[in-house]
């Protein structure tokens, strides 16, 4: 069983948007009125549910979060990455009408799976 690379409680909150919406709400947001707006996917999952759906993914045992005590030892780096955020994205898509294609990173992993293996047949070919 592997070692999840997380800081923070397993039950904190991360959210994290997928690499195309985050370029799409860049184009998005050149028409907004200037202010605080908060990028990310639809629903913010516990880090321990993230890491099991990429888990489920792959095909393989859920990882062992890293201890706590990791996260305290690495300093202020360490708890900034350690904080359980739950981010709404719903300013930014009312302001931009705005919305992920991948909702949540349950539904990213599969298909960031998906997208490597094709790319690995495709390498294989070449």
């Amino acid at each position: 069983m592997g070692i999840a690379p997380i800081f923070g409680h397993p039950d904190g909150f991360r959210s994290s948007p997928w690499t195309d919406d985050a370029a799409t709400a860049v184009v998005s947001a050149l028409d907004v009125p200037a202010g605080v707006y908060n990028v990310t996917d639809d629903q913010p999952v516990r880090r321990r549910e993230a890491f099991d759906a990429l888990a489920a993914a792959l095909g393989v045992k859920p990882p062992k979060p890293l201890p706590q005590m990791i996260t305290k030892l690495s300093g202020s780096l360490g708890e900034t990455l350690g904080r359980s955020l739950r981010l709404s994205n719903e300013q930014f898509k009312s302001a931009t009408g705005w919305t992920p294609r991948v909702k949540t990173v349950l539904e990213g992993w599969p298909l960031l799976v998906e997208e490597f293996e094709r790319s690995r047949e495709g390498a294989g070919r070449a």
